[in-house]
């Protein structure tokens, strides 16, 4: 805790929150969970060892949330869209409004981040590629910013027998009265138009000079992978195998020696 305060809610998703540099050296790390993940489960003790070492001392550490069953992909890619922006345009005021009553070491009012990485999983690195398309559109300097690191990602599409399979009931019954869940499985599906539009997308991008936004700078697969389909994904640094992990583990450092957390500080 040495090097951040403590906790602060967001008002951005769901259950969003931040830790906040003491000392800010213009960077952020933003996690964007999965289709059934959390902001507090699925990267879990991330937020802890991230805290412990020094080389992210100077880093703010975002966790956005979501939930796959109220809205359709291309809405949450929107939402996610807005909060990117506001960390762009509006950190100050953001930093001072997550403290309730008195602002500790409050930033210049010039603060602007420098670098934002984007660690997303499975479906939250279809939210994240959409999304960084999006502001390219309107502000092509602003993606040069940022850069992706990718656990287990569903861009290539995902079976859908074993997607529901890791669903609670409660989830499943819900997705079934709402048809939200049906409606996104659709959208996950290897042959849909919304994963052949976004390899589209960066296709056309990565076709003209500014497209490093477009390349992860490190992809990690599960060595037990059911859920998504594991193909390098264009312009992508090969992915790397991480060992004894499923679909579910592969983003959950147990401890700062194994490889979920060493191969993480290596990309980053």
């Amino acid at each position: 805790m040495k090097y951040h305060w403590e906790e602060k809610r967001l008002e951005f998703g769901i259950n969003s929150y931040v830790f906040w540099a003491k000392k800010p050296e213009g960077k952020a790390l933003v996690f964007i969970h999965g289709f059934n993940g959390g902001p507090y489960t699925t990267f879990k003790q991330f937020d802890v060892l991230l805290r412990n070492y020094k080389e992210f001392a100077g880093c703010d550490i975002f966790f956005y949330g979501y939930s796959a069953s109220k809205s359709q992909i291309a809405a949450l890619a929107k939402g996610f869209v807005k909060m990117l922006l506001v960390l762009e345009k509006e950190c100050v005021e953001l930093y001072n409004k997550s403290f309730k009553r008195v602002v500790l070491n409050p930033r210049n009012s010039n603060f602007k981040y420098d670098n934002i990485v984007i660690v997303s999983h499975s479906l939250g690195a279809i939210l994240t590629r959409i999304a960084l398309i999006e502001i390219n559109k309107s502000d092509s300097e602003l993606t040069k910013k940022f850069d992706m690191i990718l656990y287990a990602p569903a861009h290539f599409g995902a079976h859908l027998s074993e997607t529901y399979a890791i669903l609670p009931l409660g989830i499943l019954n819900l997705l079934a009265s709402f048809k939200l869940g049906v409606k996104n499985s659709n959208d996950l599906r290897p042959s849909s138009k919304l994963i052949a539009k976004l390899l589209n997308d960066t296709k056309a991008i990565q076709s003209g000079k500014n497209y490093q936004f477009t390349i992860a700078k490190a992809v990690f697969w599960a060595e037990v992978e059911k859920v998504v389909i594991q193909q390098d994904y264009l312009l992508d640094k090969p992915a790397i195998v991480i060992e004894k992990t499923n679909h579910q583990t592969v983003c959950k450092p147990k401890t700062d020696n194994c490889d979920q957390f060493y191969l993480f500080k290596k990309a980053y």
